[in-house]
Formats: C-alpha cells, structure tokens, sequence
C-alpha cells in the first residue's frame, strides 16, 4: 500500500469546479477542502490557472448561468485559496518538450511540467489528457483515483 503524495498539481479543470455546478463538483469541494483552511504548499499550479479558470468563468458570463458580479466575486475568492502557484515561464521549456513527447497542448504540459518537477501527480477531470498519460510519466490522475489515493493511511 503506498502513502498517498501530500502535495499534488491540480488544473483549472479542478479548481474552477468550486466555483461552478459541473459533473465531479461535489468530488472537487472535497478534495480540494483544505485549499481554504490551509497555508500555501500541498496543492499546486502554474500561475496561468488563473487565466484559464476567468476564461471558465467568462464562458458562463456570456451564456447567461453567471452574473459578471459572481464572476469577478469567484476570482476573488480564487485568488485567496492557499494554492502554490509557479511561474508558468519556469516550465515553458519542459512544457514544450513534454507537449510534443506525448502529443498535448502546451498547456496541458505545463501542469505535466510542474507535476514533473515537483515529482508529485497531476490531478485532472479532463478525461482525454488523463487517458493519453496512462502509464507515463509524469503521473496524471482522474480526480476519482487521487480522491481515492488521499484516503490511504501512510
């Protein structure tokens, strides 16, 4: 039985799932719990989740499911979660590499990039990233599995 990592990489995918009613947002308030309990240091991402996840949000804007208002009060609160964040440039260079090593988006690679450098798993809910890292390294795992691997005693 293996000691499940104390620190993990986490993408938008995840963490934008606290903010909105999405398949696996009960999995993610729970995982993801301490990220507002905290200090800085078990959960990790490069800096640019937040671009991405105002994207997330900007896309409910525009559909009509979100006010701006709750947008704007959803990147507030996102920016106070206790989440490590790297600069996105530190990785670039592995993110590029690892994108053309296994055929991903340069921004998919940079949460690989980090997971890699940090030796800790990725954690995702995008099913085509997870299904393509099967078996590779670094590790990517579904939400399901890191919530199941959170749960082993060291």
């Amino acid at each position: 039985m293996s000691v499940p990592p104390d620190r993990w990489v986490v993408d938008a995918n995840v963490v934008v799932k606290l903010f909105v009613d999405e398949p696996l947002s009960k999995e993610a308030h729970v995982f993801l719990a301490s990220l507002k309990t905290e200090a800085e240091g078990r959960f990790h991402a490069p800096d640019f989740l937040y671009t991405e996840a105002t994207n997330v949000f900007w896309k409910y804007v525009r559909r009509g499911d979100m006010t701006l208002a709750e947008a704007i009060e959803h990147l507030r609160e996102m920016r106070a979660l206790a989440l490590t964040r790297a600069r996105t440039e530190d990785v670039l260079d592995t993110a590029l590499r690892l994108a053309h090593q296994h055929d991903v988006s340069v921004y998919d690679a940079a949460y690989l990039a980090l997971a890699d450098q940090l030796s800790v798993p990725l954690v995702t809910t995008d099913v085509l990233l997870h299904g393509k890292m099967q078996g590779k390294k670094p590790t990517v795992l579904s939400l399901a599995e890191a919530l199941a691997r959170a749960k082993v005693e060291p």
